[in-house]
């Protein structure tokens, strides 16, 4: 199901940033953990992963280079990231 929140109140979205920025700003139970809202860790990674690309784990680096080998494509990775630096 799907849903336009416009249809309930055309203040939405901007209600809603609220929220979520009243929750931020709540004091954490632990100073070391700040509070998040859903879609947080995930904005994180992906502001992460623009800057310094995807981790591979070598057994990953592996089969991709498998995959390459067995459909006769260059594996371009090995120029970009050798063994599994990236």
């Amino acid at each position: 199901m799907a849903l336009d929140p416009a249809f309930f109140n055309e203040r939405f979205a901007g209600d809603l940033g609220s929220l979520m920025a009243e929750l931020r700003a709540t004091p954490p139970a632990d100073p070391a953990r700040p509070v998040l809202v859903p879609g947080d860790p995930e904005h994180d990674a992906r502001r992460e992963r623009l800057g310094t690309g995807i981790p591979m784990t070598e057994t990953l680096f592996e089969e991709i280079r498998a995959v390459a080998a067995g459909s006769g494509a260059p594996f371009l990775l090995e120029q970009a990231c050798p063994a599994a630096a990236c």
